[in-house]
Order: C-alpha cells, then sequence, then structure tokens
C-alpha cells in the first residue's frame, strides 16, 4: 500500500531512468506511460520524481541529500534545477540540499548555483577546536599532544583531508608512535624540543600532492601559468601585478582571475585588492611545477615589475623584492632591498623583522667591507643588545673582530672593539670587557671619533661599578656623559644618566631616582621606547628598596606596557619579576610564585643567565618563606651556581645570605652554613657593596648566637658600615630589618647572660628563645634585601 501511494502511476514514468522500479509490487500490472517529445517527457520525468518525493515526505518534511554534484550527468543537473524551481512555489514540504567541489564545477553546475532560488552558502575551514577533535579522534587520543594539533592546525589549514593526510605522514616518518598503552604520541627519540621542528620539516605527503597536481592540470593552459606566476609572487598577489607577469591586457587577466576564484585556487583576500591562495600547499605544488631553469627569469621579472616596486615603496617592511632578487641570483641588489627593509622596520620596532633582514643581508655580504661591519654594529647595537643577548652579539661581530687589522680602518676597529667590551660586560667577564674598551680607545687615538670614545669610557665605567670601584665608576661614567652632551647624543645621555643612577643606588636613592628620570626623558626625546621601559623598571627598583610601593607598581606597569608595545619578552619577564618581588612584599605569595615562574620561564628559553640568577635568588627565598624548604634549597643552589657562570657577583652575594639563612634553619652543619656567610662577606668587601656587606655580617652575628656565642663583633662591623656611609645614605625597609634584627638579638643574648649570670652559656638560647617566641620569628631569622633582578 506505501509503495502503490508513493509511485503509483508515477513509477511508471520513473521505469524510462530507474528500470529497477519494475520489480517493485504493484507496477508490472499499471500501463506504461504514453510517449512523449523529448522537452515535454522530460519534463513530465521531473514532476513525477517531485511528487514522489512530496508524497514520501507527506507525513513529516522530506531533505534530500544530492553528493558530490560536480560529478553529476546534465540530466541530473537539470533536475536538481527543476526541483529548486518547484521549492521556491512551495509545492510541497521538501528540501533539496546538494553538495560539490567548488574546483571542479563546470558551467551548467555554476549557473545552478547562481541561480535566483538556489541558496549557495560556501563552507569554510575547519575550526580550531574541530581540529582538535580530529586529532584525538584519530590517534584515539582524549587529551592529544598541543604540538601535534598545532602541526595539524598550521598545516591543514582547516582542510579535513590535508589535515588527515599529514597526520598519516608524521605516523609514517616515525615521529608518531604507539605507547605500551595503545595510544599516538610522539615517538620515544623525539623530544618536546625538537618535535616542532621535526613536524614542520615533514615533507608534502605524496597524496596531498597527486590531487593538488589533479586540480592544476585541469585548469585551461594561460590560467595555470598564471597560477604559476602567483605561486612565484607568494601566498598573496595583487591583480595588477599578475597581469604585467602574464604579458595580457587588464580584461584579460581579469578573466583568468575569476576562473580560478570559481574553481577555488584563489580567493579575494580582505582589502579586495589582493588575491590569496585558498591553501599554502596548493602555491606550493604550483611553484614546483615551475621549471627550475625557469625560476630566476620569473623572480627578476617580479623584482623589476613596477607593481612589485610601488607595492614595496608603499610597505617597505612588508616588502618580498629582496627574496625575488635573491631567487633570481641577482644577490647584490637582494642585499641592498633586505638591508632597507631592516632599517626601515627597526625604525617601527618591529625587531623580529629588523632582525631577519638584518641576516639576510650579511648572509649575502663580504663579511669584511666597511658596510658589512656597519651592518653588524647596527644588527648588535639597536637589536642584540639592548634585547640583552650578549652570547648572539659577539657571534655577529666575531667576523668583524677576525678581519685584518686596518680593513675597516681605525675607527671601525674601535667601535667594533667597543661592541664586544659591551657583550663582555653583559655577560659579566669583565676583565675581557675591559681590555676590548681599552683596546678601542688606543685605535682612537689616531682616529679620534668622540662618539666611541664616550661608549668606551661608559662601558670601564659600568664595569668599574660592577667590580664596586664606586669612585672610578662616577669618574668615567661624568666623563663620558659630558662627551654626550656636547654632542647633543640623547641616548648617549640616557644611557649614561642610568648608568650614574646605578652607582648612587646603594648610597643616595634619591639622587639615583632624580637620575633615572633624567635618563628617561631623554629616552623620550630622542624616541628610544626599549630605554624608556627600562628606565622605568630600574626606577622601581630604586623604589621598592625605600619602600614605596605604590610608585613603584605604577612604574613597573608604565614598564611592562612599553616591553610589550615594542614586543621584548625578556624586558616584559623583568617587569614580572619585579611585580613578584612587590607582591611579595604586600603578602600576595601566590601571585609572586606565579610571576616569578613566568620570569624565570622566559630567562631559561632565552638563556638569560645573568636574569635567572638573582630571579630564582628571589624565588627560593619565597619558596621557604611557604614552608616548601628542600625546593627552596635546590632553587637557591642553582642560584649561586647561576650567579658563578654569569660572573655575577653582586647577586651571589644575595643567594648565599638567603642559603646561609636558610641551611641555618634547616640544621645544617655549622661549617657549611659559616662557609656560605664567609663567602659572602669576602664578595661584598672585594666588590665594596656596604649594604650586602651589612647584610653579610647580620648572616653571621645570627649564626654566632644560634652557637650561644656572642656576635658582638659582628655588631660592631655594622654599626662601623653604618658610620661610614654617613648621614645622606638610604637603607631599603628590608635592610633596615636585616640590621635591626640582628641589634636585637644581640640585646637578648646580653640580657640573658644578665639574667642568667653564672649559668653555663648553653643554657643562654632559653631566654632567647622566649624572645623570639615573643615576635613570632625563629631563631636566627635574617631578611636580607633583595633585588628585583
Amino acid at each position: 500500500m506505501e509503495t502503490a501511494r508513493v509511485l503509483g502511476r508515477r513509477g511508471k514514468v520513473l521505469e524510462a531512468v530507474i528500470p529497477a522500479l519494475r520489480s517493485v509490487p504493484g507496477q508490472a500490472e499499471l500501463p506504461d506511460a504514453a510517449p512523449l517529445p523529448g522537452a515535454a517527457a522530460e519534463q513530465r520525468l521531473f514532476a513525477a520524481a517531485w511528487e514522489a518525493l512530496v508524497a514520501y515526505g507527506e507525513d513529516e518534511p522530506l531533505i534530500l541529500v544530492i553528493d558530490d554534484l560536480q560529478w553529476a550527468d546534465d540530466l541530473t543537473l537539470r533536475a536538481a534545477r527543476s526541483f529548486a524551481e518547484r521549492i521556491e512555489r512551495r509545492e510541497g514540504a521538501v528540501l533539496v540540499a546538494c553538495t560539490y567541489r567548488a574546483d571542479e564545477a563546470g558551467d551548467e553546475l555554476r549557473a545552478l548555483a547562481a541561480a535566483p532560488n538556489v541558496s549557495c552558502l560556501r563552507l569554510g575551514g575547519l575550526a580550531p577546536e574541530a581540529v582538535g577533535s580530529i586529532v584525538a579522534d584519530m590517534l584515539a587520543a582524549h587529551r592529544p599532544d598541543e604540538g601535534i594539533v598545532s602541526f595539524a592546525r598550521r598545516h591543514g589549514e582547516g582542510n579535513p583531508f590535508f589535515l588527515a593526510e599529514y597526520l598519516r605522514g608524521a605516523v609514517e616518518a616515525g615521529l608518531l608512535a604507539r605507547s605500551a598503552e595503545g595510544r599516538w604520541r610522539l615517538a620515544p627519540e623525539v623530544t618536546a624540543a625538537t618535535a616542532a621542528d621535526a613536524l614542520a620539516r615533514l615533507a608534502l605527503p605524496t597524496t596531498i600532492r597527486a590531487v593538488v597536481e589533479q586540480r592544476l592540470a585541469r585548469l585551461p593552459a594561460a590560467v595555470r601559468t598564471m597560477v604559476q606566476a602567483a605561486a612565484a609572487v607568494g601566498r598573496e598577489v595583487g591583480g595588477e601585478l599578475l597581469a604585467e607577469l602574464c604579458g595580457t591586457s587588464l580584461e584579460e587577466a581579469v578573466e583568468q582571475q575569476q576562473e580560478l576564484l570559481r574553481r577555488q585556487v584563489l580567493e579575494v583576500a580582505g582589502n579586495g585588492q589582493t588575491l590569496r591562495f585558498l591553501h599554502d600547499k596548493l602555491r606550493e605544488v604550483a611553484y614546483d611545477l615551475v621549471e627550475a631553469g625557469e625560476r630566476p627569469g620569473l623572480h627578476r621579472r617580479i623584482a623589476a615589475a613596477p607593481a612589485a616596486r610601488k607595492a614595496a615603496s608603499e610597505s617597505v617592511a612588508e616588502g618580498e623584492l629582496g627574496r625575488h632578487w635573491e631567487l633570481a641570483e641577482e644577490l647584490e641588489a637582494a642585499a641592498t632591498c633586505y638591508l632597507a627593509v631592516a632599517r626601515e622596520a627597526g625604525k617601527r620596532y618591529a625587531t623580529a623583522l629588523a632582525e631577519e633582514r638584518y641576516r639576510k643581508y650579511l648572509a649575502l655580504a663580504d663579511a669584511q667591507s666597511e658596510e658589512s661591519i656597519e651592518v653588524r654594529l647596527e644588527l648588535v647595537s639597536r637589536i642584540l643588545i639592548p634585547h640583552t643577548r650578549p652570547r648572539e652579539a659577539l657571534e655577529v661581530i666575531g667576523p668583524a673582530l677576525a678581519a685584518p687589522p686596518g680593513c675597516g680602518q681605525p675607527r671601525y676597529e674601535a667601535r667594533v672593539r667597543v661592541a664586544e667590551a659591551a657583550g663582555m660586560f653583559m655577560l659579566r667577564r669583565l676583565d675581557e670587557a675591559e681590555v676590548a674598551a681599552r683596546a678601542a680607545l688606543c685605535h682612537l687615538q689616531s682616529a679620534p671619533d668622540e662618539e666611541t670614545e664616550a661608549m668606551a669610557l661608559r662601558i670601564l665605567g659600568v664595569s668599574s661599578w660592577a667590580r664596586g670601584d664606586l669612585a672610578a665608576a662616577e669618574r668615567y661614567l661624568e666623563s663620558s656623559r659630558d662627551i654626550f652632551r656636547r654632542l647633543g647624543h640623547l641616548r648617549g645621555q640616557m644611557v649614561t644618566a642610568s648608568n650614574l643612577a646605578l652607582v648612587f643606588r646603594m648610597t643616595d636613592v634619591d639622587r639615583a631616582i632624580e637620575l633615572e628620570r633624567e635618563a628617561r626623558r631623554l629616552g623620550r626625546a630622542s624616541g628610544d621606547k626599549p630605554g624608556e621601559a627600562l628606565s622605568f623598571a630600574n626606577e622601581a627598583g630604586m623604589l621598592l628598596s625605600v619602600d614605596r610601593h605604590q610608585e613603584a607598581l605604577a612604574c613597573l606597569q608604565s614598564a611592562m606596557d612599553t616591553q610589550r608595545e615594542i614586543g621584548h619578552e625578556v624586558g616584559v619577564a623583568r617587569c614580572q619579576a619585579s611585580m613578584a618581588l612587590l607582591a611579595e612584599s604586600e603578602g600576595n605569595l601566590e601571585q609572586a610564585r606565579h610571576l616569578y615562574d613566568q620570569a624565570i620561564a622566559v630567562y631559561e628559553r632565552a638563556r638569560e643567565v645573568a636574569l635567572l640568577a638573582p630571579t630564582l635568588g628571589n624565588a627560593g627565598f619565597l619558596l621557604a618563606a611557604v614552608g616548601e624548604v628542600e625546593q627552596a634549597r635546590r632553587t637557591l643552589h642553582e642560584s649561586e651556581q647561576r650567579c658563578d657562570e654569569s660572573k655575577d657577583s653582586q647577586f651571589q652575594i644575595q643567594s648565599l645570605c638567603y642559603l646561609a639563612t636558610l641551611e641555618r634553619r634547616v640544621g645544617t652543619r655549622r661549617q657549611t652554613v659559616e662557609g656560605y656567610t664567609r663567602k659572602a662577606i669576602d664578595l661584598a668587601r672585594r666588590l665594596g657593596q656596604t649594604q650586602w656587606l651589612l647584610l653579610a655580617y647580620c648572616a653571621e652575628g645570627h649564626l654566632r648566637l644560634m652557637d650561644g656565642m656572642s656576635a658582638r663583633e659582628s655588631v660592631m662591623e655594622v654599626q662601623h658600615l653604618i658610620n661610614s656611609l654617613g648621614q645622606s645614605s638610604t637603607f631599603g625597609g628590608t635592610f633596615r630589618a636585616a640590621v635591626s634584627n640582628l641589634l636585637q638579638a644581640q640585646e637578648a643574648y646580653e640580657a640573658g647572660q644578665r639574667l642568667f649570670r653564672g649559668e653555663l652559656l648553653r643554657t643562654i638560647p632559653e631566654g632567647l628563645q622566649a624572645w623570639l617566641r615573643h615576635h613570632g620569628h625563629l631563631p636566627g631569622d635574617c631578611s636580607p634585601g633583595r633585588s628585583p633582578g
């Protein structure tokens, strides 16, 4: 009955295209349909099919899905058009949904899709979360490795076929393997550090290449030529440039471009004036199909095309002329373009782009030419040294240091040695820094250059400061500042003023703050964003040392905002380390710990040992405060070792004081604790770091008290140091607390002696313990001053 209701006499009409309907019960008894001429027969066929669908869906709405319509014959396409017209007239509750590949659609299908009674929905790529879901399903992993998911997103670009084939390729290449539990993960020999590079180098799977090659082969010859030219330009290309490269009229070029848009090889980019390959694999395969011998000529035409030059002049930073000249084997022209882009990018604080193009220039240029040496100096002074990357700076300057004497003239040799000295100082290799700076001054005797002289003097000044010779540091830095002032060199004045602030930081904080603010005014006037950010951070450290927390926080926030603006990750980390100190001082220990962890992760990734060491020390002290003693010990020992590695004796004193405090608390052997204390005292005395010496003597005094001995000698040393500093000296809160704790502990000891006169000295700590319990801390506590690192 149901078959008769749905088909009825319509079945005899449909038998013309579906012969199997003859075997349906009840159809054989019905008379055959009367013959009609061609067009009328077709219309009757479409009507019968539609009426059968409407009858089938009489009880509830019906959806008819026709998949892969691009492979349908003409009759099916005409039937689909007829159905669309009937839906528009609301002839029954049936919806027809068709899917097709736009790149394989013929004229008839495109006409159908463009019909006014057809709604066309173009499907985009997979959403990022969908990619993760597919990877999880394919690998049977509830939470697949994020590196694998990121790789699939990047290379699949939302195409499920490409995504699946790349994952299969990773398995075939041995990058993914099954665990003993049967789950897919990175192969044992592939570490987390190498996984990203290994996946990125994975070759384009042959299945994807074959599919893409077939798509391109179906294009008309002229259109295929345009695709190859576009592929040589890059992922995006302007329509005007494509017309120039193909030697066609603008009208012909537009027609060919429309064909590529229809076939979904290209799409219109965001600005509407540019075309973009729908998927980079299309571009990659299209470029590979260009004969190797034809590529240099093609890139030469691109680089020389007026449209390409216009694009480069409008946006030098994004210009690709250098790459095209290099692929055209015109290396001199390529180097010139790379250098122009590097300098322009540097002005806009596009640091990563500037560095990339500087390095591209150096890869093509004569390593010992004057221009090459100049470019090396620019890369070092404008990017690597300001971003605290001294090792890379020394690597870049190496070829210039190895050049034969006189190749770059004495003034170049002096500038190279100053750059070397800056790198050595940042690595705390003070002897080598001073040798290089003095060598620069020797070269300048035969070829005077006041700016280079001022830079050499400045390095000698900061080196003297690091050694603790504050008088020499002030003398060198004032001489440097005088030269920069005479030259009107704002940035030189800024850096030197900031260096002078360091000299006065431990003895006259108010003067140091004023110098830092002067440095910031100069940085703002010269447009030096990195210098301005560093000045904010330096002032914050000074304000923290005298407990001016709100002002310090405002400075740190300004510093962090500026560092983010210019994309300086290490600079942001330095601000986070200082904010951690502030959070800790206000009792926000979890926040402080989180900030320390963030900063340490960046320093480790960037191999910033000089910054890592003091930050580890501060983090270790925090861990001790929250009771994680073993982790604190490991962290503090690592901090002390890193200080040794970076030759940073100043912050090594801090780490040693922390270690002495912690080891004393946990009952480590006296000789070990005393060793840390004596080493801290020796370093502080050698460096002339008075406040750190105070802390070391406080630690020594508490150690004596813990052994039931008088700390009078340590107290006398502390009082002598305070007197030697004079009335102008400024102590931070933590320094004052350390001195106060020692003095009160010694008073308690002496009170105990008076109370227990005649008793054995070993009974005295009981009185001391009562006093300490009253004040809420353990015997021997010392709160060393903290550095923002």
